[in-house]
């Protein structure tokens, strides 16, 4: 690929130096530099005709010689092939100053170990040219190629510049049967203005193989420029195609400043990033052509931290947090698909809206657990969810895998998607384990808590339903913490309906109608809230709780209503009065109760402890009476004006008769 950007005055003063070093010889007893001859012409670097003194640039380490590849006057490709007497050199060096490329194709290991002159391979050009350094391995020895199935294809500790101008190409060929690859590079890379090009590789029918990691031993930065990875070859080759899957491995870290990350920039295949250390975004464009949600490109993140900046320019490209060990991601955009395997992954997304898609649980571990902690409240995308991914899955004795989400006192809106805690998929997976917990909020559409071998629900964490119509259970195995909450908040519309077979925490109905159905009776450790206007239908189904909250508003109230009977015996009622509540008689119950109950209060606009005889409770706040029938549930108020209202009503009333008065007496 060509980039016709002027390189920097830094790189050109840079490549001229080199040119100028290439009349004398190395310094601390090395070689010599060694400069091309033909500036139009290319062809094997073992010929020693092709070099101006007559030998190819060779050696030992730390004697070795520096081939210099001048200015070309022609596109030029030399090729390094398998016959070059040593596989060390001194430096690999380029001087690009015309309208032309100046290629090397790199067949064999090579070790700059030794001597050196420069502390990088600086890959760059000016006036419209370019330099090309494709590395391209081959695991069978054949037309100039080295066999190379394991070991280092370039060895550079002084790393690699990609400047404007400059191209790093990486391939490989499968022409035989046998399998490995090598480690391609050993070495710091720095794309500023140049570009980084990771081909797919090809294969013949001799190999079976349908994957290729090409794997830098080293770090990766990109300031400006392009990384490609899944960049289809120019030319197939007869009787070969691509493999299916690649993907480029960095062991260090990775650092974008600008730029652009391009993962499957042609259609086809499994194209994925690999980082091992950590993965700091802070401008630029990752782009994967809308390939992501799983199908065909995702960056594999095994880092500690990770972080992408709220400029950078995220498209569908799917993130997969593989380490052991804590990770981190923090996102000022919003993310799409998120899976994470094993151990302890603490996520932010700080984007405003729906800000992260799919979010899948799996572990590779027998009985480990994969956690999710919210650093940040999260929004799911329309249409997404969270599920147990069938990835990865344990073998062992038991074949359990366990899965939590941490809210740490945040708040996860699923209403967009689905909460889907379910058994995993994997065929080897017998036991499912769920905890949601961390004291924070969880809010869906509806809930299943039975689906997965057990669900449990951690002290002070709130699940809210919002589906009008929704159907939730909250049985199965596991516990339910007392101190957590579950609230149906929905419209008007259709009844929803809850049902469990254990006892849940509270259960608070904030709005619409709930409905508990079920074979089993019903049991809310932590009491049970009506808020005004909202209704909570107990059917046929006995109760087991100890409080109970019921609204009160103007015009409005909450009400709890069963077909059977409802035995309050021992439990606590709060009236909870809002503003504007006016005289009158509420039906709270609309049951058949029974039993005493322990004590009846009123909070909210008024403040009052009541006090209990012959089965009616009474108290007064001020000017207002309150009287509650603990065997009809019927609420009475009565509330009188303060004095001066009464006065102002008769202000009022003197003022209407006196202009009462004129007006008639004018007839």
């Amino acid at each position: 690929m060509n980039n016709q950007t002027e390189a920097p005055a830094s790189c050109l003063a840079a490549s001229v130096l080199l040119f100028t070093l290439a009349v004398v010889p190395l310094a601390h007893g090395a070689g010599n530099i060694i400069e091309w001859a033909d500036p139009a012409t290319g062809g094997t670097w073992s010929t020693g005709s092709n070099w101006i003194d007559g030998s190819a640039p060779a050696g030992g380490s730390g004697t070795a010689d520096a081939g210099l590849l001048g200015n070309a006057t022609a596109n030029r490709i030399v090729i390094l092939d398998t016959t070059t007497s040593s596989s060390f050199l001194a430096g690999v060096l380029f001087n690009q100053t015309s309208a032309f490329e100046n290629r090397l194709e790199m067949r064999r290991a090579i070790n700059l170990t030794g001597a050196s002159v420069s502390d990088a391979i600086n890959l760059g050009a000016s006036g419209g040219g370019s330099t090309v350094l494709r590395i391209e391995t081959r695991n069978e020895a054949t037309g100039g190629y080295q066999s190379q199935t394991g070991g280092t294809a370039l060895i550079a500790p002084g790393g690699i510049n990609v400047n404007a101008g400059g191209s790093l190409v990486w391939a490989r060929l499968f022409s035989s049967a046998a399998s490995g690859v090598p480690q391609y590079a050993n070495t710091p890379i720095v794309v500023d203005g140049g570009s980084l090009i990771v081909e797919k590789a090809l294969k013949t029918s001799a190999f079976s193989g349908t994957t290729m990691t090409y794997t830098n031993n080293g770090s990766l930065s990109l300031k400006s420029g392009l990384v490609e990875i899944g960049r289809s070859s120019a030319s197939l080759p007869d009787g070969y195609a691509e493999v299916s899957s690649t993907t480029l491995r960095i062991t260090g870290a990775y650092t974008q400043e600008g730029g652009v990350l391009d993962i499957g920039p042609d259609s086809g295949g499994d194209l994925r990033f690999q980082v091992e250390g950590n993965f700091t975004v802070n401008g630029g464009v990752i782009d994967d052509h809308g390939r992501g949600d799983g199908n065909g490109s995702n960056i594999m993140l095994l880092g500690a931290t990770n972080t992408i900046a709220s400029g950078v320019t995220l498209n569908t490209v799917s993130f997969d947090l593989q380490s052991n060990s804590a990770q981190s991601l923090t996102s000022g955009v919003a993310l799409n698909r998120l899976t994470l395997r094993n151990g302890e992954k603490t996520i932010a997304v700080t984007a405003p809206g729906q800000n992260i898609g799919r979010i899948s649980f799996t572990q590779s571990a027998n009985n480990g657990t994969t956690s999710l902690r919210l650093d940040s409240d999260l929004t799911l995308k329309n249409g997404a969810w969270i599920e147990a991914s069938s990835l990865g899955a344990p073998g062992g004795s038991d074949n359990t895998v366990n899965f939590t989400i941490d809210t740490n006192g945040h708040a996860l809106d699923a209403t967009a998607g689905a909460f889907d805690l379910t058994h995993s998929s994997a065929t080897s997976v017998s036991t499912t384990n769920w905890r949601v917990t961390g004291g924070g909020t969880v809010t869906a559409k509806s809930f299943n808590l039975t689906r997965a071998t057990t669900t449990s629900i951690g002290a002070a964490t709130t699940l809210v339903a919002t589906e009008d119509g929704g159907a939730n259970d909250l049985g199965g195995g596991g516990t339910i913490d007392a101190t957590s909450r579950f609230v149906y908040d929905g419209g008007a519309g259709t009844s929803a309906t809850l049902q469990s077979d254990r006892a849940i925490g509270a259960l608070a109905v904030g709005s619409g109608t709930l409905a508990i159905t079920g074979s089993s009776d019903f049991a809310a450790q932590g009491g049970i809230t009506v808020a005004s206007g909202a209704t909570l239908a107990l059917g046929s189904r006995t109760v087991d709780t100890a409080a109970w909250t019921i609204g009160v508003g103007p015009g409005a109230f909450g009400s709890v209503t069963s077909e059977g009977s409802l035995s309050l015996s021992g439990d606590s009622l709060t009236l909870s009065l809002g503003a504007g509540v006016g005289s009158g008689n509420y039906t709270l119950f609309d049951a058949n109760l029974s039993g005493t109950l322990a004590s009846v209060s009123v909070v909210g606009s008024w403040v009052a402890s009541l006090t209990e005889n012959g089965g009616i409770w009474t108290g007064t706040d001020g000017l207002a009476s309150f009287s509650f029938d603990q065997f009809t549930g019927i609420l009475s108020v009565s509330v009188v004006p303060e004095p001066s209202a009464v006065a102002a009503f008769a202000g009022l009333g003197t003022l209407a008769f006196i202009l009462c008065r004129r007006h008639y007496g004018k007839r």
